[in-house]
């Protein structure tokens, strides 16, 4: 009988080894939480909330986005626009 073993992630930040919970929305690399940040992307019907890892998001802030302003949302619950 073959058992079932749950496969541990670990984060691929550089230097970071904690266990890796999520994947960055669009790179599919997975990360810690304090090594993804979520994002507000603007939608007809509102917005969607997804994670990006560091190296996406500031592909988006160095680029002007193609869907428009994407909110980012702070440690403490702030947001700002990106890409306006």
């Amino acid at each position: 009988m073959r058992s079932s073993m749950l496969r541990v992630r670990t984060c691929t930040f550089d230097g970071c080894g904690q266990q890796a919970t999520e994947r960055c929305f669009e790179c599919g690399a997975w990360h810690c939480a304090e090594h993804l940040q979520v994002i507000l992307v603007p939608t007809f019907a509102g917005s969607l909330r997804e994670l990006l890892c560091g190296e996406c998001v500031r592909a988006h802030e160095q680029t002007r986005d193609r869907y428009g302003a994407i909110l980012f949302e702070g440690t403490e619950g702030a947001l700002s626009a990106q890409g306006v």
